[in-house]
């Protein structure tokens, strides 16, 4: 029908805009936090990029269903506050019969939120892990950034070098502090490059500097001036560390039952329940009195859904500490947010019966 039509193209105009919105402020904050981690040499400077589009793939189920939500609520808004609504109930059509065209826009979305739910986001994860230990497990000097002191896993050496020259394997004005026999060893040097050895191994190869050595609190230091002083880089095996429970599968999630595992399923299996459910509960909640504040409904919209993800989050952590059955307590949440769900959808159908006769 026509009013179909038109609200389906009014619903996902809104919610593009607002996912839009939503994912810009997300991308972004996450990609400050990230350049400070490169900054601090945390993550390779050449891979914020590839962090940020998992961060932003891990936050999409949740974008996702507010943006149908607020998307939702801002279209009936709109509708109520044009007197639009008034014209179709006057025709017929009350809230009720919107669920069906709605629902066409939300079903998707839910499908959506699944697939990212239980595959996509646990492959983000176990990516994102992957990439993490590669880049822990390089070499000391491939994790230095320029400009930053930076230690080594064995936290017997500090490296820093102004900036890297031609390509990443020779660095100019290099500082080496190190621990050896009980003495404190510094060196500086004009220039640096990596070369290896035969077998295998790697040196910092050192070129115009000096090397001061003694012990702190003594006067025996020793300087030596050098042309050419090189540097065992110590390197590091490969190993990958065990998945996190949010990078499991599915089918591992089952094979192995324990808390843990039982409250991340349960998240999982809560995010599509909620966007259908907060899908649901925005069409009454879209409601506006064009005489009274026309904020006030979006204000409890907001208020509703940050309870509901809140209540969400509580769970999971009952479930981890076993305090409650999940089943149950599934039931029990998103059994109650439908319940309020009916409950408003009552009140717009009987809205010009007082509410002390619907208690009746």
């Amino acid at each position: 029908m026509l009013y179909q039509r038109f609200l389906r193209r009014e619903l996902l105009g809104h919610l593009g805009a607002v996912f839009t919105v939503l994912l810009s402020i997300t991308a972004t904050t996450f990609f400050v936090r990230l350049l400070g981690q490169a900054a601090s040499g945390k993550i390779a400077p050449d891979g914020i990029l590839l962090f940020l589009a998992f961060i932003v793939l891990n936050n999409l189920p949740v974008l996702l269903s507010v943006s149908l939500f607020v998307g939702i609520m801002i279209t009936f808004n709109r509708y109520y506050r044009d007197s639009e609504m008034t014209v179709w109930s006057t025709s017929g059509l009350g809230i009720a019969g919107w669920v069906r065209p709605v629902m066409s826009v939300v079903l998707p979305a839910v499908v959506a939120v699944a697939v990212l739910s239980f595959v996509l986001v646990p492959w983000s994860y176990e990516k994102n892990d992957e990439i993490k230990s590669k880049y822990e497990n390089r070499d000391d000097l491939s994790n230095v950034a320029p400009g930053v002191f930076r230690e080594s896993p064995e936290q017997d050496r500090v490296y820093f070098v102004e900036h890297y020259l031609s390509n990443d394997r020779t660095v100019a004005n290099v500082f080496l502090q190190n621990w050896q026999d009980g003495r404190l060893g510094i060196v500086s040097a004009s220039q640096g490059q990596l070369e290896s050895t035969k077998n295998g191994d790697q040196f910092l190869v050192l070129r115009q500097g000096r090397r001061y050595e003694g012990v702190a609190g003594q006067a025996d230091y020793k300087v030596i001036s050098f042309d050419r002083y090189g540097v065992r880089v110590e390197t590091h095996e490969e190993s990958l560390p065990p998945p996190t429970v949010k990078a499991l599968t599915l089918s591992q999630l089952l094979a192995h039952p324990s808390p843990q595992h039982t409250a991340e399923l349960v998240w999982r299996i809560n995010l599509p329940l909620s966007a259908l459910v907060l899908g649901l509960l925005a069409i009454p909640l879209g409601y506006v009195n064009i005489r009274a504040t026309r904020s006030l409904n979006m204000f409890f919209g907001v208020l509703a859904y940050m309870v509901y993800s809140n209540l969400m989050s509580v769970m999971q952590a009952w479930v981890v500490k076993q305090q409650v059955d999940p089943l149950l307590a599934m039931l029990a949440l998103h059994g109650t947010m439908l319940s309020l769900a009916a409950l408003l959808y009552l009140r717009r159908i009987y809205s010009h019966v007082p509410i002390w006769r619907l208690r009746a």
